[in-house]
C-alpha cells in the first residue's frame, strides 16, 4: 500500500472498533495547534517519524509492511503546517485542496461533496476523492484547511472518522497565560538522547538505553527493544534526557508491556536543578491500554527543562511495566 508521499511527514492515526455512538473514555490531545478528543483505546505508536495510532498491533503491523489494511482502519492527517509545506497554502478552500491533490495522486473518481455530521455536532464544510484503495477527505476548520488519508474499511468506521472530525477545534491558549505569560517560541518535539534507570534488565536488550529514539516496538509483549527493570515487582525509575531544555506542554509515555505501574513523573533543568513533579502524572492499572500512550499534561513551568523521570511500583502490576520510548512536547524558551 502506498503512503500518502505527498504530504510527506504526517502524523498518522488509526481509528478501529469504534462502530457504533458509544465512544470509550476519551483524552484531548493537542497537535500543531489544533485538539482533538482521541478514544483511550487505540494503540499509538511512532514508526520512522510517524506517529501512529490503531486498534491493535495486526493492523498497525499490516500498515508498517505497506499492505493494504483489510481489517481495521488508518488516518492520515495533513495539519495545516505540513499543507503549507508541501504547497498546499492551509488557506485553500477544502474542495480545491482535494482537486490538487487528485492531479497530484492521479486519482481517477470525482471530487464530491463529504458529510462530516455526527450525532449533535454540525457538519463541516468538506470534500473527499478515492484513492487506490483509500480516501482523501479535505475540511475547513475555522479558517485552515485539514486533510485526511482515510485507508481500511471505511465505510464501517466511517462513524470514527466524523466523530473525530466533529472533535476537531484549534486550540486555545492555555489558562493563566496573564498570570504566567507562556513564553514565545516554536513547538519541538523530542524523543530522549541519553536514559539512566536505577536497574535493567539487561546491558544491551531491556536497557535504560533501549527507552531513547523514537518507539520501535509497536506490539504488546516482552520485548528487548524497550526498558525492563531488573525485576519484575521492583520500584524503579527511568530517567531521560533530551538535548533542548523546553517549556514543556506534554509528556508522552510509549509503553508496552503491563502499563500500571507509573506512580509519578518529575521534570527537571540538568543544568540549574530546577526540579518540579508533575500534578495528576500517575498511570493506575486500566489507564493505559496495551501497547499504548499515557499522555501527561503539563501546566507552567517557571524554566525550561531536558530531563523527565518516571517512578514506577511493579508490585502493583505484578510485572515488569515495559516502556518503548517517551517524547517530550514543548515550546524553545
Amino acid at each position: 500500500m502506498k503512503r500518502f508521499v505527498a504530504v510527506g511527514m504526517l502524523l498518522l492515526f488509526a481509528l478501529g472498533g469504534l462502530v457504533s455512538a458509544q465512544f470509550l473514555e476519551e483524552n484531548e490531545m493537542t497537535m500543531r495547534g489544533i485538539s482533538f478528543n482521541l478514544p483511550s483505546n487505540l494503540l499509538l505508536t511512532i514508526q520512522s517519524g510517524e506517529l501512529l495510532i490503531a486498534l491493535d498491533a495486526a493492523s498497525l503491523a499490516t500498515y508498517v509492511k505497506r499492505e493494504d489494511v483489510q481489517e481495521g482502519f488508518v488516518v492520515s492527517i495533513a495539519f495545516p503546517e505540513e499543507l503549507d509545506q508541501i504547497g498546499l497554502a492551509s488557506t485553500t478552500p477544502p474542495k480545491d485542496v482535494i482537486t490538487q491533490f487528485k492531479t497530484l495522486l492521479g486519482a481517477t473518481a470525482d471530487v464530491e461533496a463529504y458529510d462530516t455530521s455526527y450525532g449533535p455536532f454540525p457538519s463541516r464544510e468538506a470534500f473527499a476523492v478515492i484513492w487506490t484503495d483509500s480516501r482523501i477527505i479535505a475540511f475547513n476548520l475555522d479558517g485552515v484547511t485539514v486533510a485526511f488519508r482515510v485507508a481500511g474499511q471505511f465505510d464501517r468506521f466511517k462513524d470514527s472518522v466524523n466523530h473525530l472530525i466533529a472533535s476537531m477545534k484549534r486550540a486555545a491558549p492555555a489558562s493563566g497565560a496573564a498570570a504566567s505569560p507562556a513564553p514565545a517560541g516554536e513547538e519541538l518535539r523530542q524523543w530522549a538522547a541519553r536514559a539512566n534507570a536505577t536497574s535493567q534488565y539487561g546491558s544491551g536488550s531491556w536497557s535504560a538505553m533501549q527507552a531513547t529514539g523514537a518507539p520501535n516496538v509497536g506490539r504488546c509483549g516482552d520485548d528487548g527493544s524497550a526498558w525492563a527493570s531488573s525485576s519484575s515487582s521492583g520500584k524503579d525509575s527511568l530517567t531521560l534526557i533530551y538535548e533542548t531544555a523546553v517549556f514543556a506542554r506534554e509528556i508522552h509515555i510509549f509503553q508496552t508491556y503491563n502499563p500500571g505501574a507509573i506512580t509519578s513523573v518529575v521534570v527537571m533543568n540538568s543544568r540549574t536543578g530546577f526540579r518540579q513533579e508533575l500534578p495528576d502524572s500517575a498511570d493506575p492499572v486500566g489507564n493505559t491500554r496495551c501497547p499504548g500512550v499515557f499522555v501527561v499534561k503539563v501546566g507552567d513551568l517557571s524554566e525550561p527543562v531536558d530531563t523527565v523521570t518516571i517512578n514506577l511500583d511493579q508490585t502493583l502490576t505484578s510485572s515488569w511495566n515495559e516502556i518503548d520510548a517517551v517524547e517530550l512536547v514543548g515550546v524553545k524558551p
